[in-house]
């Protein structure tokens, strides 16, 4: 009777793990393929009425989805992995991670969400952001995600949770790399010297700001 009951209890735990797992890495997946240059030169070629709008419906889509699978995983019923005692290492991590990426998103906002488009008729440009949070580390607004991520696990630490972030975490990293090669792509000689001046996620100490 006792094996029943674990069984019952197990295999429904397992399913909704599983396809939290798939869902998350389907969002990846296609987060990856719309945001390709491949596709984006496509549009630009193929269908120029679209181009204007493309990152804002990108946007919405990828807004859509992500609120889609976090609806579905709160509702799954996740085992916790740590005692609460834990709570008070999340919650400083959290709010640091959480400061970091608004001082980033407020930075960009307007033309990484695309709804700059509906107020200019001028293509979306993107500068080398060199100033301020970026003297530090290259890619502030990841380095801000994955602090508020893992401390939102201390605070929370369910399976689902760490599952969620352990996904996110990895393809971030992987995205880290491609976005780099696009960077060079598109400033060349410039990007490289910044490279070799500033590291990647985790700032140097003492800090240096570089010109």
């Amino acid at each position: 009777m006792k094996g029943g009951v674990q069984k019952c209890y197990f295999y429904p735990l397992m399913r909704d793990h599983v396809l939290l797992g798939v869902l998350w890495l389907l969002f990846c997946i296609f987060h990856s393929a719309l945001a390709a240059s491949s596709l984006k030169r496509w549009i630009a070629s193929e269908a120029a009425w679209l181009n204007r709008f493309y990152r804002l419906f990108y946007t919405l889509f990828a807004a859509a989805t992500f609120i889609y699978i976090i609806t579905i995983q709160v509702r799954i019923h996740s085992p916790y992995l740590l005692p609460p005692t834990f709570q008070w290492v999340g919650y400083p991590l959290l709010a640091v991670g959480l400061v970091i990426m608004g001082i980033c998103i407020k930075k960009y906002f307007l033309s990484l969400s695309g709804i700059k488009s509906l107020v200019t008729l001028q293509p979306n440009t993107f500068d080398l952001k060199v100033e301020g949070i970026h003297r530090f580390v290259r890619h502030p607004l990841y380095l801000g995600t994955f602090i508020a991520i893992w401390g939102l696990f201390f605070v929370i630490p369910q399976l689902s949770l760490f599952l969620s972030n352990l996904i996110i975490h990895l393809y971030t990293l992987v995205g880290i790399r491609l976005e780099e090669k696009k960077l060079v792509e598109t400033f060349g000689a410039q990007y490289e010297e910044y490279k070799r001046k500033v590291p990647k996620l985790l700032p140097r100490f003492p800090f240096k700001r570089q010109p």
